[in-house]
């Protein structure tokens, strides 16, 4: 959607009219018009993908200032990732002064002051997001955007991603998979904003439940040959606490140990059909299971036989 196109306004009418577009977009600043040739110009077309939007902004020169008092007064849960098209731009922020040069991405956090110098003018397109839709602490999402966002591998990627959906707007807005393609957009923003932290890196409490129960499992299943896998060596591995691990684990409602029991009985089903000659106590020392006896107790106890009348029995077809 085209929120504002100066080729159909007056011109007496266009600081005001832009300034109003920019600010309802983002979020209430001063801004300054300073045109390198006199006539302010601007385009600013928004897309919607349900959790996030994309912007794509072509404007001549301005300054754009967000204050202390505006933050007070009127305060922003929005955070944008850009990537500056053409023309450089200066960003400061707190005492920090960043150049922001053409290809590079850079971020920025609404609930925060900000000093934004685009005298030049030019395009850059951009995905801005709510933090309640990033699921993460807010001491998390604050440190990562004070961060330099090259500091993360998946910098060029997101980069590579706003500029493709820029590139492909028309088409994207229409299609059927819109709203996961920015589901998707705020995994990939999520993801980028966890890299840039260390605390997220050795505080796994800091990165969200679902996606750290999907590590754990990973984990679990990874490590089903090793009979000492247990609650205490899970948690170890992901920093975290062994009650935060059942709290966390609670949200599956099953139980942690019988879901690993369950997950090295699959194992060792599988083992048994692919490999008929394979000894079955090998097998059940391959899935985690010390002793023998007890891996034919858990198996008989699952699947109603022992491991060799499975073996014995033909596949159904």
């Amino acid at each position: 959607m085209i929120v504002v196109d100066t080729n159909h306004i007056d011109p007496n009418d266009r600081a005001e009219m832009v300034a109003s577009a920019i600010q309802n977009t983002t979020a209430p600043a001063y801004m300054e018009h300073n045109p390198a040739d006199g006539e302010i110009s601007a385009w600013l077309d928004v897309t919607d993908f349900g959790p996030l939007f994309l912007a794509r902004v072509r404007i001549s020169g301005f300054r754009l200032v967000r204050t202390p008092t505006q933050i007070r007064r009127l305060p922003s849960a929005l955070l944008s990732v850009s990537v500056q098209d053409t023309a450089p731009a200066r960003l400061t922020r707190e005492q920090d002064q960043q150049l922001i040069s053409p290809n590079q991405l850079y971020t920025m956090d609404f609930d925060a002051p900000y000093d934004v110098d685009w005298s030049d003018g030019g395009s850059a397109a951009a995905l801005y997001v709510t933090t309640d839709q990033l699921d993460l602490p807010t001491r998390i999402v604050r440190r990562a955007l004070a961060v330099p966002p090259q500091s993360s591998p998946l910098c060029p990627l997101l980069a590579s991603h706003i500029r493709s959906m820029s590139t492909a707007t028309e088409a994207l807005r229409a299609d059927p998979g819109a709203l996961d393609l920015g589901h998707a957009s705020v995994d990939l923003i999520r993801a980028f904003l966890i890299s840039l932290t260390d605390e997220a890196r050795t505080d796994a409490t800091a990165i969200p439940a679902q996606l750290l129960l999907d590590r754990i499992r990973d984990h679990i299943r990874a490590h089903l040959t090793d009979p000492a896998l247990r609650a205490e060596t899970i948690a170890r591995a992901h920093h975290i606490s062994t009650r935060y691990l059942y709290k966390l684990w609670a949200r599956t409602g099953s139980d942690l140990e019988q879901w690993i029991i369950e997950q090295r009985l699959e194992r060792a089903r599988a083992q048994l059909t692919a490999d008929p000659q394979r000894p079955i106590a090998a097998i059940a020392l391959d899935c985690g299971f010390r002793d023998p006896s007890h891996f034919t107790r858990r198996f008989r106890t699952a699947y109603g036989m022992t491991p060799r009348d499975w073996r014995a029995t033909p596949p159904k077809t």
